[in-house]
This record gives structure tokens, sequence and C-alpha cells, in this order.
């Protein structure tokens, strides 16, 4: 067997690049349940906070009585943490790439690497990087904000699930070599979700986590662009009269795309899943919104973007899905920099 069995969580060194609201709040988790943990991220007033006070996660609802959380080491390079035998990318997806870029060299041999993010193209972007056996996939659908730094809050228990895409058809043009170490076990992949339960967090093993990635797509690309443009909170976005034929046009064309990928959708009514969601995350603000707010770039060319993308290769039609992506990034401009010859 390649790699650590995860039985033990005190045995078990994780790493995740990515120390923002996520990452933080997967990291504190798994520290709490006693995996050795060390984020990530850039060196600024959260990542002092948590190196000097600790980690402060509060749930929504139980805002009363936040758990600090001080086991967690913070770091600004992976050369610096200890040898993980879990990585785990909470990077925005458009840097992706460029993360993994600086730090490929600085991956175990043994690692399982394993990315959370929101959207489409991280595998390919990955596997450019490291050896697509020991690449894993997840999806996650725990809602997580920065309430200031060293504080996180999030929404409780909801479903993440893991899987190997290895296991499935997964093609990337320019990807490393299927020469480094073997693809996850079914017993590793137990483990590993059994120690993520352990931590607090519902998760079970996908065999289809390919298909998994394309069901939260329904959401991403139908929830997060509309509550960036219209600044509503979950409910408020999924719950408005004037919302449902957006989405529901939205979702039409996100499930024609993945039918002639072949991709076997985990839900038969896409715009009541989506509306589910929204009731079951309520107040929570959506990734893409958090992203606007902060006048941060977004996701949305992995998102909506994507979904075009896709759509165009295959010669089907996306126009909704490209106009969404366009108005997001006309939103960008209004408040990132200008970017020369853009």
């Amino acid at each position: 067997m390649i790699g650590s069995d995860f039985t033990c969580p005190e045995a078990v060194s994780v790493a995740v690049l990515g120390a923002g609201s996520l990452g933080s709040m997967y990291g504190a988790l798994l520290a709490r349940a006693g995996c050795r943990v060390t984020l990530i991220g850039r060196d600024n007033a959260h990542a002092a906070s948590v190196k000097a006070d600790g980690l402060i996660l509060e749930r929504v609802g139980d805002e009363q009585n936040p758990v600090t959380v001080k086991n967690i080491r913070v770091v600004t390079e992976l050369r610096a943490a200890e040898a993980p035998d879990l990585l785990i990318l909470l990077v925005k997806s458009y840097h992706t790439a460029a993360a993994l870029a600086g730090c490929a060299g600085d991956i175990p041999p043994a690692c399982r690497v394993l990315s959370l993010q929101n959207g489409l193209g991280n595998l390919e972007a990955m596997a450019e990087f490291v050896p697509r056996q020991r690449l894993l996939a997840g999806v996650c659908y725990i809602g997580a904000s920065l309430r200031g730094p060293g504080r996180v809050r999030y929404t409780g228990p909801a479903p993440t699930l893991l899987g190997s895409p290895f296991a499935a058809t997964f093609t990337a043009p320019g990807a490393m070599p299927d020469d480094s170490g073997e693809a996850i076990s079914s017993e590793q992949l137990a483990n590993l979700c059994a120690l993520f339960r352990a931590a607090g967090i519902p998760c079970t093993p996908s065999q289809d986590i390919l298909a998994e990635i394309w069901t939260k797509m329904l959401l991403n690309a139908s929830l997060n662009p509309l509550a960036a443009l219209t600044r509503l909170n979950n409910l408020g976005v999924t719950a408005a009269p004037e919302s449902q034929a957006i989405m529901a046009a939205l979702l039409d064309e996100i499930v024609l795309v993945a039918r002639a990928k072949g991709i076997a959708l985990k839900v038969d009514d896409p715009l009541s899943h989506v509306r589910r969601m929204g009731e079951l995350s309520g107040a929570n603000q959506a990734s893409m919104l958090q992203d606007v707010l902060a006048g941060r770039p977004t996701e949305i060319m992995s998102m909506n973007g994507a979904v075009a993308r896709e759509g165009a290769a295959l010669g089907l039609p996306t126009p909704l899905n490209a106009a969404v992506a366009n108005l997001i990034r006309l939103l960008e401009k209004s408040y990132l920099p200008a970017v020369p010859g853009s």
C-alpha cells in the first residue's frame, strides 16, 4: 500500500494549501480530531492571529459558544510544513496551477493531493504537476466565512464526498505520466472519510466523483452568480420568483452539457435541488458574493464560463451561461484594477 492508511488521526499529517475560510475550517476541524495540521497561506492578519491565539470556530446558530483550536501551524510555503500525508487544495480555482507550480517539488511521493475546490478544471490543472493516481477530488456543501482575523463561522454539518478521479474516465492534456505511486485503495478512501467524520465533517466515499462535481455545478452556476449580481443571501436568491426562470434556463444548459459528456447527474430535478440547498443554507452568503463584497476576483470562469467552454467544445448552445459569465466579468471590472491589454 502506498501512502497513509488514514486510520490513526495522530499519525496523519495534513497540509491545507489555501488558508481562507474553508481551508481554515477544514484545518481546524481536522486538528481538533488529532491530525497534525499546517495551514499554508499568505502572511496576513489572519495568519498572524492564528499563530498568536489559535483559530476561533463558530457555528451558525451557536455563535455564543465558539471553539478555539490552537494546535495548528501556519506557514507561507509547503517546504516549511511537516511532510504531509494529505495535501488539501482550497485556493481559488484561478490560482490552482500557480499554487502547485510553486510547490510541486515539495510534495512527498506518497502524499495524496485532494481538491475541495469549486468549479471545473481544477483536476486538469493539478494533473500537470501531480501524477493523477495521487489525485483525489472532493465536493463539499459546507459554507464558511471569515468573521475577522483568526475567526471563521461555518454552517455546521453538511455533506462532503471524496473520490478518486483516476477510478473514472479522466483525461487531462499535458498530465504527468502515471508512473509515481498507485491510486488510492477503497479501504484507504473509506478510512479517510472516517477520519473526516471523526472531525465532525459528514463524509462519504464516492465511486463517481466527477458526477458529484458536475452535480455541485448545478448549485455553483445558478446560485453563485445570481447572488453576486443581486447581493442577496442564498435563500433570498433561490426563493425569489424573479430568479426561477433564470435558474431553470441556466440549469437546462448545464444538464445538456453534462449529458453530452456522459455525466450521470445525481439529482432528477435540478431546480428543486437548488431551491432546497438555498433553504438549507439560508442566510449564508454564496462564495462569489463574498468575493465581490471583498473586492476579489471571482471563480466565474470555472463555473458558468467553464460550462460555456465545455458546451462550445461539444457544439452545444449555452447562451445564458455565457451571458452570466460576461455579466460577472463586467462586474469585476467595476472594482478590480485594470489589466494592461485586457
